[in-house]
C-alpha cells in the first residue's frame, strides 16, 4: 500500500500492459522516507479469466523486460545502484522464472524467446560481487545467466513429472 501524499508527490501512475506494477512500487520504495513491513498479506491479487493476474487487456508478457529496465534506469538516477541493485536483481530473476514455469502464462514458442530475454537481463544486469541463492534456485540462477533454454527445461523435468503423477492419481480418486 502506498500513502497517497506519496502517490501524488511522485506522480506515480501506471502505465498501459501488462506487469504495470512493478516500476510504480519501485518509484514508490525508493521515494518512500520509510517502508514499513508486515507479517501477513494486506493485497492479494485474484487471477481472473486472462492469463494475467491483473488481468490487463493491452501488452504482453514481455512487457516485464522494460518495466525491469525502467527500474535500473531508475537507480542509477537514484544513485542507489550499488546499494539496492543486488535486491532488484534477484526479484527481477526469480520474477522471469515464475512467469516462465506459470501454466498458460507464455506460448510454447514464446518460451525460448523470453527465456533469451531473461538471460540477456541477467548478463546486463548483473550487479559486481552478485552472489546467486543456494540450492534448486540457485541453479536456475545459473541456467539463466548460462542462456541454455534446454538446459532449463531438463533441470524442470522432475517437477513436471511429480505434476502429472499427482494429477494422474486425483483423476484416478487416489
Amino acid at each position: 500500500m502506498i500513502r497517497r501524499d506519496l502517490w501524488i508527490r511522485q506522480e506515480l501512475a501506471f502505465p498501459d500492459g501488462l506487469h504495470e506494477e512493478v516500476t510504480v512500487v519501485h518509484r514508490a520504495m525508493l521515494a518512500a522516507d520509510r517502508v514499513a513491513v508486515l507479517k501477513w498479506n494486506c493485497v492479494q491479487i485474484r487471477r481472473r479469466h486472462t492469463q494475467h493476474p491483473a488481468g490487463s487487456p493491452d501488452g504482453t508478457h514481455f512487457d516485464v523486460f522494460g518495466r525491469y529496465e525502467e527500474s535500473f534506469d531508475l537507480l542509477e538516477e537514484r544513485d542507489a545502484l550499488d546499494v539496492v541493485a543486488p535486491f532488484l536483481f534477484t526479484r527481477m530473476i526469480r520474477h522471469y522464472l515464475f512467469l516462465l514455469n506459470l501454466e498458460g502464462c507464455l506460448s510454447r514458442s514464446e518460451r525460448p524467446q523470453f527465456f533469451e530475454r531473461a538471460s540477456e537481463h541477467y548478463r546486463r544486469f548483473l550487479p559486481d560481487g552478485y552472489e546467486h541463492p543456494e540450492s534448486r534456485e540457485g541453479v536456475k540462477f545459473q541456467l539463466v545467466a548460462s542462456g541454455r533454454y534446454s538446459a532449463l527445461k531438463a533441470a524442470n523435468l522432475p517437477q513436471r513429472a511429480r505434476s502429472f503423477v499427482s494429477q494422474g492419481a486425483a483423476v484416478r480418486g487416489r
